[in-house]
């Protein structure tokens, strides 16, 4: 929930079949995403989004860290999964 008490949700992505390489980090990512937007001042919304991207960045390598991009990245991916 936003500070004001409006409630944020988004769809679960859809990963392409056998994209899954593991899944050792991807709940530090997704949080990670979600910190990195607050402290940069993004909505709520917006946190959301750059979490799931980098949750789904990390599971698409199997250890914890060769997931990881930059911000730009991390989007680009999102959208693309999106389209």
């Amino acid at each position: 929930m936003t500070a004001g008490g409006r409630y944020e949700e988004l769809d679960s992505l859809r990963l392409p079949d056998g994209y899954i390489a593991g899944s050792v980090g991807a709940g530090d990512a997704f949080c990670s995403g979600v910190l990195y937007a607050a402290k940069n001042g993004k909505s709520l919304r917006e946190g959301i989004e750059l979490g799931t991207a980098t949750a789904a960045c990390s599971l698409g390598e199997a250890d914890a860290s060769s997931g990881v991009m930059t911000e730009a990245e991390v989007m680009a991916f999102y959208r693309e999964i999106l389209s």
